[in-house]
């Protein structure tokens, strides 16, 4: 199992490189500094919180059913969800510049992020089925 969430924490890590990577090679997708400063903020603000569910999903007990793991994750999706919304307003409050341009730099990284949840869940859950 330690494997696993071995493999997972680098391709996390991974895929936030790769996605700072092409933030830094194309800087004209932000439209100016403040919405690149804050898109990149962003990466680590899901890196976190990506973090923390694979330690919460792995620290679970192997007696746990999938349903209870499920029950977990969608708990932790309406937390993901929460926190982006309050992160949004920050940005919105403080910044006040080009907002449209980065909810959609955002919500296209939330998006990303939520596809890579949602792979590590049904795989999780289809390594837990095999091992019960």
């Amino acid at each position: 199992m330690d494997r696993i969430k071995k493999d997972f924490i680098i391709i996390l890590v991974t895929l936030t490189g790769l996605l700072f990577a092409f933030g830094s090679l194309f800087p004209q997708i932000f439209i100016n500094s403040a919405v690149h400063l804050w898109a990149n903020i962003s990466l680590l603000f899901f890196l976190l919180i990506e973090l923390t569910i694979i330690f919460i999903i792995f620290k679970n007990d192997k007696s746990e059913n999938p349903r209870q793991q499920v029950n977990i994750f969608m708990a932790m999706k309406v937390g993901k969800i929460l926190l982006s919304i309050c992160f949004i307003m920050i940005y919105v409050l403080a910044i006040k510049t080009e907002t449209k341009h980065f909810l959609i730099v955002f919500a296209i990284l939330y998006l990303i992020y939520l596809i890579f949840d949602t792979v590590f869940l049904l795989k999780k859950i289809n390594i837990n089925k095999t091992t019960n």
